[in-house]
C-alpha cells in the first residue's frame, strides 16, 4: 500500500466536527464520506478537493 494524498483539516470553530460514519471510492477514484451529523454526503477527487 502506498501513501498517494493525504490532506491536514483545519477546525475553523464554526463547524461542528464531522461525524463521518461510512467512507468508500468511486470507480472513477472519487472518495465518498457519509456524514451522519449534518445528513450529508461528502465527495473528494482523486486530490482531496471537495466537489
Amino acid at each position: 500500500m502506498e501513501l498517494l494524498v493525504s490532506v491536514d483539516i483545519k477546525q475553523t470553530g464554526h463547524d461542528k466536527e464531522p461525524f463521518l460514519t461510512g467512507l468508500d471510492f468511486l470507480p472513477d477514484g472519487r472518495l465518498v464520506a457519509v456524514d451522519n451529523e449534518k445528513n450529508i454526503y461528502i465527495i473528494m477527487d482523486d486530490r482531496l478537493k471537495r466537489l
